[in-house]
């Protein structure tokens, strides 16, 4: 009778060690992330969308940059070779499931394509990926990675980060909801 109390308990104590060590696991690495922040609005550039910058569709097809002119545009620079840059993407990748008919995003590299796109197929993102042989525009320069832009329907650039955050936070989506979409439905916190 003892021993039997005895394999109870330690199958107990089992259990709950390991209920432990799959919830704490299976925990989301973007929620240890910071917020992005909003720039004060005195403080937000204006971006000029030019034609003299294009970027190249993972089929290479050219695409002019002044296409997402007067739309909210999430920008976000990534590399195989920074994990920084991809290691945001899990929470990116819930913000981008739910207002991919709301906005446009860029993902954006200037890595191995063939890298690129297996990393991103291989995770099971499929944002809108994109690359560039040039320089980008002044106000959307790669300062270091990660690098991520938010940019409102008259140009304001709104976010401006150069570290991983968590894009997926109740802030992000209440910057998206206060300076882009005044009749959006989807809820802000999911």
């Amino acid at each position: 009778m003892m021993k039997m109390k005895s394999k109870i308990g330690f199958l107990i104590t089992l259990t709950v060690i390991l209920s432990s060590i799959v919830y704490f696991y299976s925990r989301s690495k973007s929620a240890t992330l910071p917020d992005p922040i909003l720039i004060n609005f005195e403080k937000q550039k204006v971006a000029s969308f030019s034609d003299f910058w294009s970027i190249y569709d993972k089929d290479g097809s050219e695409v002019s940059f002044k296409k997402f002119k007067k739309k909210v545009l999430f920008i976000c620079y990534v590399s195989t070779k920074s994990e920084e840059s991809l290691k945001q993407l899990e929470s990116l990748k819930k913000v981008y499931d739910d207002y991919k008919t709301k906005m446009d995003f860029l993902l954006l590299s200037n890595d191995n394509q063939t890298k690129m796109i297996h990393y991103l197929d291989d995770n099971e993102y499929y944002f809108p990926l994109y690359f560039y042989l040039s320089e980008p525009p002044k106000e959307f320069e790669v300062k270091k990675l990660p690098q991520s832009y938010l940019i409102s329907k008259k140009g304001r650039i709104l976010v401006d980060s150069n570290e991983a955050v968590n894009w997926n936070s109740t802030e992000f989506r209440k910057i998206i909801y206060d300076n882009s979409f005044a009749d959006l439905t989807t809820s802000i916190v999911k």
